[in-house]
């Protein structure tokens, strides 16, 4: 992570929850700072998690949109 100066250490932390049960399914810990590729990752791990094919995603804005990742798409 970029200090005044200098880097810090510092870790991403992405979960994917089970929004019905309010249990997290899977989670990564990294040293990425930019989370913005972990969507699609987090997506096909709690897919695999809870045995769906497919999946509602609610992420922040800082997140690519669905036309930007090749196997997410915008609801509709």
């Amino acid at each position: 992570m970029k200090v005044t100066g200098s880097i810090a250490p510092a870790y991403n932390v992405q979960t994917a929850v089970d929004a019905e049960h309010a249990l997290i399914v899977t989670h990564e810990v990294t040293l990425d700072a930019a989370d913005n590729r972990s969507l699609e990752l987090m997506a096909e791990a709690a897919k695999k998690a809870l045995g769906a094919e497919t999946l509602n995603i609610v992420a922040d804005t800082g997140t690519p949109t669905a036309s930007r990742l090749p196997t997410v798409s915008e609801p509709g």
